[in-house]
């Protein structure tokens, strides 16, 4: 098979609840004999970070994926099958078939997620609507993925690209439970459940001159994307093609010493953004804090923990209707200021807007496009801040914008 597939060779499945069985008996049926399987997941980003000290970069890498993985929901999982040629199956059709399956668990009108991954699955054609009416049932994926022969299966080679929230968001629904503590134990549920796995950006190591992500590696290696990016199937079957490639151009032989091995658990955050972000300083006037606290609230997506200990935050009553009767935080869009809750204790709806809050404790989500006026009526070190003095306006403004 050509690894120049044109769109109209290509059939995308897309998998919904009442679609289910059929498709994964299909899949039971060609894994045998297509048993490199390259996968790729949508979720709703990464919404929080962990605070204190670490052992590693591994360590806090783990962490991070593991609040993620424990608190957010799967959106897309996308599977692409190919032999050792490099074939794909038709499925008794004249095309070429890969799998996307749809979840309907995330609700994108209660659920928590970062603003900006949303968007984005959202300009690549993503219906959220669709996907809660008609999606898949996880827990009823979970178990027809566990009698389908292409998990707990070491003849089948699982093919990735920076692949930790991946397997995460996998292991989540096979296990029906929260994530290991210790990326000791999460790597020993991978090998159990998963026994062979070709992660990318880890093959790459090995590959002179080649960096960068997918699309990136893609490029340098001539593979053409057949579908929308940041849709799972497509990215699924771009990985394939990738990996297909990088095989036969960098390697000789099996490659299976290179199996089990991930470059990192957790993405990077991009260099300009994290320098930004870190610029903390000692002694700060209240809008430094506040400019510096939406900095890096915007590189994490919109949400960000323990920006420093020495701001302390408090919604003002503008942002009362935000937090619901149970005194959570509520995510919205279009909102016009932080909504803050404190996750280390109890609170009330009517209490919680008129309490200061430790950054250790809580978490901010901040909705953009923000308004400024809402941004600047917050109370800072129990001192109000009411005004809006056009110097501090255009401050941030360069964050921002305005309404």
């Amino acid at each position: 098979m050509s690894l120049f597939l044109k769109d109209d060779s290509i059939q995308i499945r897309e998998v919904w609840n009442d679609n289910l069985q059929e498709e994964m008996d299909l899949i039971r049926e060609v894994v045998d004999d297509f048993p490199y399987v390259a996968m790729d997941t949508e979720f709703p980003g990464i919404v929080v970070r962990p605070v204190g000290t670490f052992k590693s970069n591994a360590d806090y890498h783990y962490e991070t994926l593991k609040m993620n993985v424990n608190i957010l929901k799967i959106i897309q999982l996308g599977l692409t099958f190919s032999n050792e040629q490099g074939n794909l199956p038709t499925c008794g059709t004249d095309k070429y078939c890969i799998w996307q399956f749809n979840f309907r668990e995330f609700d994108v009108n209660s659920d928590i997620f970062a603003l900006d991954s949303i968007d984005l699955l959202k300009q690549s054609g993503i219906d959220f609507a669709r996907n809660t009416q008609q999606g898949i049932d996880a827990k009823k994926f979970a178990e027809l993925l566990m009698s389908s022969g292409i998990v707990l299966n070491e003849n089948v080679h699982w093919v990735t690209f920076h692949s930790g929230y991946d397997f995460g968001y996998l292991l989540k629904l096979l296990t029906c439970q929260n994530l290991p503590d210790t990326q000791t134990r999460f790597f020993e549920l991978i090998n159990v459940y998963f026994p062979t796995v070709y992660d990318i950006k880890h093959l790459m190591k090995f590959c002179n001159s080649l960096h960068g992500g997918l699309n990136k590696l893609a490029e340098l290696l001539e593979v053409e994307r057949v579908g929308i990016c940041h849709q799972a199937g497509s990215d699924s079957l771009l990985t394939s093609c990738t990996f297909r490639k990088l095989k036969e151009n960098f390697f000789i032989g099996p490659l299976q010493k290179y199996s089990g091995v991930f470059d990192e658990a957790a993405p990077a955050i991009p260099p300009v953004a994290e320098a930004a972000a870190a610029a903390i300083l000692e002694d700060m006037d209240l809008m430094t804090a506040l400019e510096l606290t939406l900095r890096k609230s915007r590189v994490h997506g919109g949400v960000t923990r323990d920006s420093f200990s020495s701001l302390m935050l408090a919604v003002t009553n503008i942002c009362a209707r935000l937090i619901d009767f149970e005194g959570n935080a509520r995510k919205v869009v279009g909102c016009s200021c932080l909504v803050i809750k404190d996750y280390r204790e109890e609170t009330s709806a009517h209490s919680t807007h008129d309490k200061p809050i430790s950054m250790s404790n809580a978490i901010i989500e901040i909705a953009s496009p923000c308004c400024l006026e809402g941004l600047l009526r917050i109370c800072c070190l129990a001192q109000h801040f009411d005004t809006c003095e056009k110097s501090n306006h255009n401050r941030l403004l360069t964050l921002y914008g305005s309404n």
